[in-house]
């Protein structure tokens, strides 16, 4: 059997019981198969008990979990091994009143924010969806949406003729206000004070002494709409935290910026549009002598990985609305190749290549963007 464990593939030894957390992580995620009878190791050792086992186990499967699971024998170097596959289910699914995903090649179980996004997901609702009950016309900045609409305008993706004072009707035909209620994307886009919705939606700055997290030196705190972020994080950078070199082509003198600029705003518009607002932790930027880090809260949606993010992928949207308005913008493309065009400028430019990795944290990634 060429296979070996995945997030879609795991092998067991023996069967047990508990076994079932793994066919409700598999549920949960993307589907897959489980495999009786192989060590985690990929040998096979096959099962004495196969017959037995095709007769209990889609009974055992279904009473313990509510998968209808399909269970088969397959021999494997003239060895019986049991194969049970299972496919996404479109409600989540528990075991003993536990709820498990798949996180690489692990069974994990989800609790709180975690959990709450798996039951948004099966609805097919992301978290900016919610409405927000104690939402406020009051709150809105005028000011962030007409510039989200010169924007929109100059990049074609909305009409010459809108209204960009007639407030309501600009939000529902963005989704941002549903049966009479602001949504979260709305507030967290547009509101003056997005942490009076959501405590989460700020950006901390801080300059460190060395390469550690030591010797604080200065911060910032950036607090506006959502929908500003962006621009007010590379204003602050380039105006106190980073430094520009000069050439010169003939008369003309070229300024270059110690980290590639579309690059570090695109991990800086990744980090906005597909953090996890309902997590624990702060968007966070951290710059030391020698490189400079992006932290930001939030899984990887299955079935991104790391290295397919440095490859052709499809776009996985945590936050949709808060995707649709930067796309519409012109801010963002469709295409998933955010990261593909981090690591395209670097190059180009003659940076190293930008480092990412996922820390297995709850809810955690970090981008370091290292220089030259």
């Amino acid at each position: 059997m060429d296979l070996k464990e995945s997030q879609n593939i795991e092998f067991k030894q023996s069967w047990h019981d508990d076994h079932l957390k793994t066919v409700s992580a598999f549920a949960n995620t993307s589907g897959g198969k489980l495999y009786v009878g192989i060590a985690d190791n990929g040998n096979v050792c096959g099962v004495t008990n196969a017959k037995k086992l095709l007769e209990d186990l889609p009974n055992k499967i279904r009473n313990g979990t509510d998968v209808h699971a399909e269970v088969h024998i397959v021999l494997e170097k003239e060895l019986e091994v049991i194969e049970i596959e299972i496919r996404k289910s479109a409600y989540p699914i528990s075991y003993h009143g536990r709820f498990y995903i798949r996180n690489g090649s692990t069974t994990q179980e989800v609790k709180g924010n975690a959990l709450q996004q798996l039951i948004l997901t099966s609805n097919n609702l992301t978290w900016d969806e919610i409405p927000v009950a104690n939402a406020s016309w009051d709150d809105i900045d005028s000011g962030a949406i007409k510039s989200f609409v010169r924007k929109a305008i100059q990049n074609n993706r909305l009409p010459t003729d809108i209204n960009e004072a007639d407030h309501q009707q600009l939000f529902e035909n963005l989704g941002l206000y549903k049966e009479g209620i602001l949504t979260r994307a709305a507030m967290l886009l547009f509101a003056r004070k997005p942490v009076k919705y959501c405590f989460l939606a700020i950006c901390k700055i801080g300059r460190f002494r060395g390469n550690s997290n030591t010797d604080l030196i200065t911060d910032d705190v950036i607090e506006c709409p959502l929908f500003l972020m962006p621009d007010r994080i590379m204003e602050v950078l380039q105006s106190k935290y980073l430094q520009r070199t000069y050439s010169y082509e003939g008369l003309q003198r070229i300024e270059t910026l110690e980290y590639p600029e579309i690059a570090l705003r695109e991990a800086i518009l990744n980090a906005i549009i597909h953090r996890d607002y309902g997590g624990n932790t702060f968007f966070t930027i951290k710059v030391f002598d020698n490189s400079l880090e992006l932290w930001n809260e939030g899984t990887l949606l299955s079935p991104l990985s790391i290295d397919k993010l440095k490859q052709q992928h499809t776009s996985r949207l945590r936050n949709k609305l808060i995707a649709n308005v930067f796309y519409r913008s012109g801010q963002i493309e469709s295409w998933g190749r955010g990261t593909l065009k981090m690591i395209e400028n670097a190059r180009n430019n003659g940076f190293s290549e930008p480092i990412i990795y996922y820390e297995h944290t709850p809810d955690s990634y970090l981008f370091s963007n290292h220089q030259r």
